[in-house]
């Protein structure tokens, strides 16, 4: 993606947005924007059999600390959240009291058992 075309669906956001509110607020629901996600990075793993984009989305949190979440985007749309990072690329977990703790996952075997599980369901 250029600067121009992320330019253009950047403009569009706004109507986007402004149409799901209206949409919301006729069924007693608001929508409140809590943070500006962005992809940190985005990677693409392209073969024969294979053809998935692996996500890096920084998320906003209130208590602090930047958290984003690793996840995996297939070609038929379907997204496979990896795990939850901290900033020294720790995975991290949303605990019942609202704070994220350090899990015992490895980010890395995470991906890798994310992507398995997307390549098996390409197959199905």
């Amino acid at each position: 993606m250029n600067h121009s075309e992320f330019i253009k669906f950047e403009a569009g956001i706004d109507d986007f947005v402004g149409d799901l509110k209206s949409e919301l607020k006729q069924n007693a629901l608001q929508l409140t924007k809590v943070s500006v996600p962005q992809c940190l990075a985005s990677y693409r793993v392209a073969n024969t059999k294979c053809d998935a984009h692996l996500r890096l989305v920084l998320m906003g949190y209130p208590e602090g600390g930047a958290i984003a979440r690793v996840s995996w985007l297939g070609v038929k749309g379907q997204e496979r959240t990896c795990c939850y990072v901290n900033d020294v690329f720790e995975a991290v977990t949303l605990k019942a009291n609202g704070r994220w703790a350090k899990s015992k996952r490895n980010p890395r075997e995470s991906c890798m058992r994310e992507l398995a599980c997307l390549l098996e369901e390409r197959q199905r």
